[in-house]
């Protein structure tokens, strides 16, 4: 028996109200609000920075911590006449990550000498908080990764090519096993640290996985962004390169993220990222007009692909803000693609509009 707020419990009650308490601290951060935040965010630091009334307008629209931390400098600037709102924006700050020798103690004198030792507990507190006992490893692997990948641009040779694709293979191993026990890893920035440190990426083991891999740590990844665990930009950065890593701008490119309910309409909900990730790369990263067609595995009846490419192509032009110019939809099959042996299941195609097609 115990008690809870004054409200006597007995061993049951007490596990019901356990599991209320971990059911309440559950995150679903889906892409779709992230993405009102992101747009937010990039909108206000398109502006003239140092309007704080702005800043503060922003700060309150903001609902994702991911995105509010980013403002917590900007808020203590426009706090120096106030010292407890200083206080409170500085402590947010470091508490949110930022390492305390960023702090401009010569600027935020008036409160510096006051809260140094607030400032370091806030710091050890956020690290407390975080799984570092992969960072080295994995800082080793990406530097290794990125030397060989920018090797094989110039050399070509078979060794070359075997030894990249041997490391690639056993840091997408280590990356996996780790995954597996503990979900996808934290990727921390330079603000976390004393010194400017950025190699700590373990999307860029993710992004030169295998195809077969690279899907299991996408999952992974998705389910970290859901939790709060690691941005949006991880998964879509790993969905992104499967139009684009040693694939050619030519070639006809399985889209194979895209789900349909049993009455055959498109689940928007599910297939966001996929859709998200073709408009931030060919109407965001690059400005290239696009073919989508039903691929020659399908085999959905006629009416029924029609539908489905024309709701294709209506998300991408009003939730992203897709030229429909720049979208071509087609019923009949490409003839150049490629068998899927190895592949997941895919309905449709994706092939670039060249200028000289």
């Amino acid at each position: 028996m115990g008690y809870y707020k004054g409200i006597v419990i007995t061993g049951g009650m007490f596990l019901i109200l356990i599991s209320m308490a971990c059911n309440s601290n559950k995150k679903d951060i889906t892409i779709q609000n992230w993405l009102k935040d992101y747009d937010r965010y990039q909108d206000y630091i398109s502006n003239e920075l140092g309007d704080c009334n702005l800043t503060r307008d922003v700060f309150n629209q903001l609902k994702l911590e991911e995105f509010k931390e980013k403002l917590y400098g900007d808020l203590a600037y426009c706090s120096k006449d106030d010292k407890v709102l200083l206080k409170k924006y500085l402590l947010k700050n470091v508490s949110s990550g930022l390492h305390p020798s960023r702090v401009d103690s010569i600027a935020y004198a008036s409160v510096y000498n006051d809260i140094k030792n607030d400032l370091n507990i806030e710091h050890h507190k956020f690290w407390k908080e975080q799984d570092t006992s992969y960072f080295s490893e994995v800082e080793a692997r990406v530097f290794l990764d990125q030397q060989l990948y920018r090797q094989g641009q110039s050399d070509t040779t078979n060794y070359s090519r075997e030894k990249r694709i041997s490391v690639f293979k056993e840091n997408t191993k280590y990356l996996l096993e780790y995954c597996k026990q503990n979900g996808f890893p934290f990727k921390p920035g330079p603000r976390n640290f004393d010194s400017f440190r950025v190699g700590i990426n373990p999307t860029v083991i993710a992004i030169h996985a295998e195809h077969k891999d690279k899907v299991e740590l996408l999952n992974y990844a998705v389910e970290a962004a859901k939790q709060g665990k690691i941005s949006w930009h991880d998964p879509i950065s790993i969905c992104i390169t499967f139009h684009t890593n040693s694939i050619k701008r030519n070639a006809v490119k399985p889209i194979h993220f895209l789900h349909f309910n049993e009455d055959h309409t498109l689940d928007v909900s599910k297939s966001y990222l996929q859709l998200y990730s073709i408009a931030k790369l060919y109407s965001q990263d690059m400005t290239v007009p696009i073919k989508i067609q039903p691929s020659k595995f399908n085999q959905d009846a006629s009416d029924i692909v029609s539908q489905q490419l024309e709701d294709i192509k209506n998300i991408l032009v009003n939730e992203f803000s897709y030229k429909a110019n720049e979208i071509q939809i087609s019923k009949v099959p490409n003839e150049n693609e490629k068998e899927r042996e190895g592949l997941t299941d895919y309905k449709f195609t994706l092939t670039e509009i060249l200028k000289n097609q």
